[in-house]
């Protein structure tokens, strides 16, 4: 496969590159690509992909905006009469959390609620590109489904604590946008309630982060999404020495009309969190050249859960798995 990079100067994005020329079946080239990889962290906008699509090129992009998920699919018509596929959010949200989540679903008649966490581990955490998404949505409200029911939420607001896998444990978030928010409430699992708590490493941490939240809505900070080195600088030097963490929990009821919960945790080496965007960047790459589906959308019913699974061991990263009475030890990587 001929792979165009539109790559951005972030970890995420180098990693990215880095991975793609690495993989035998893959060629990066300037012209005559099969697929555009968008390794940036914004939205590179409806033009862009319709460039994209007139000249014969798929597009996938690892951007993790909710309303860019949600906007895409006005290109769905163009795509499928151009027999391409365009597939956004490919990353950690939703390329990694959607096989998963999925999985759990087809073992549920009804999915109550899909609960997501990201711990933003001392040392590591996120890339500034995400991070300055993250503080980019400080300025508007988020809106969630909750028990079935839209309503809008505060950012980084309804202070709660969310359970990791060891050894982060539990911390301590708040709300936090993505969008899994709008993919996680369509077919196949239509959930009724969808949530992203962010959790800074440490209790001091996440005390502070609400504290330069506070200081930045009064006006004392400005524009902190133009600084996100500085922030995540800030963080670290008030966490502790945990990684970085992402978990899912899926609640439902089971095919014995009882309740029933799976979790997921993902802990990526500290030197490597980025990993957790770039194994299921390549497993959607390598979806599309097995079975291009026309059609545009987020990354939903891309990637198949083992084959993630086994890249994602191979890149360091520990799976643990749990549900109702708590995390189980550590999936052992096959053979």
């Amino acid at each position: 496969m001929k792979i165009r990079i539109r790559s951005s100067n972030t970890l995420v994005g180098r990693a990215v590159l880095a991975a793609v020329q690495s993989e035998p079946d893959f060629d990066v080239v300037e012209q005559g690509a099969d697929v555009v990889l968008d390794t940036g962290c914004v939205p590179a906008g409806i033009e862009a992909v319709t460039s994209a699509l007139e000249a014969g090129e798929h597009w996938v992009d690892l951007c993790w905006q909710r309303a860019w998920a949600e906007s895409i699919a006005e290109l769905d018509a163009v795509a499928k009469e151009k027999g391409r596929a365009v597939v956004v959010s490919a990353g950690a949200f939703c390329g990694l959390t959607d096989p998963f989540v999925r999985s759990a679903a087809d073992q549920m008649v009804r999915v109550n609620e899909v609960q997501l966490g990201l711990a933003v581990g001392s040392g590591s955490g996120l890339d500034s590109g995400s991070m300055g998404q993250f503080l980019a949505g400080r300025e508007r409200t988020i809106r969630m489904l909750i028990g079935g029911e839209w309503s809008e939420r505060e950012f980084y607001g309804d202070r709660r604590a969310f359970g990791f896998p060891p050894p982060v444990g539990d911390l301590f978030g708040g709300n936090a946008d993505c969008a899994d928010l709008f993919a996680f409430t369509q077919r196949p699992v239509r959930s009724a309630s969808v949530r992203l708590t962010v959790a800074p490493p440490s209790g001091l941490a996440e005390r502070g982060a609400r504290t330069f939240l506070s200081w930045v809505r009064r006006g004392w900070i400005k524009s902190p999404e133009e600084r996100p080195e500085k922030v995540m600088g800030w963080i670290d030097r008030l966490g502790g020495t945990k990684p970085s963490a992402l978990a899912i929990a899926v609640r439902g009821i089971g095919s014995t009309r009882l309740p029933l919960e799976m979790r997921f945790g993902f802990v990526p080496p500290v030197e490597r969190p980025e990993v957790l965007s770039v194994a299921p960047a390549l497993e959607t790459l390598r979806s599309l050249a097995a079975d291009p589906v026309p059609g545009a959308g987020p990354c939903s019913g891309r990637v198949e859960r083992t084959a993630l699974s086994e890249r994602l061991r191979r890149g360091g990263v520990e799976i643990v798995e749990g549900d109702l009475g708590g995390w189980r030890r550590p999936v052992p990587a096959t053979s």
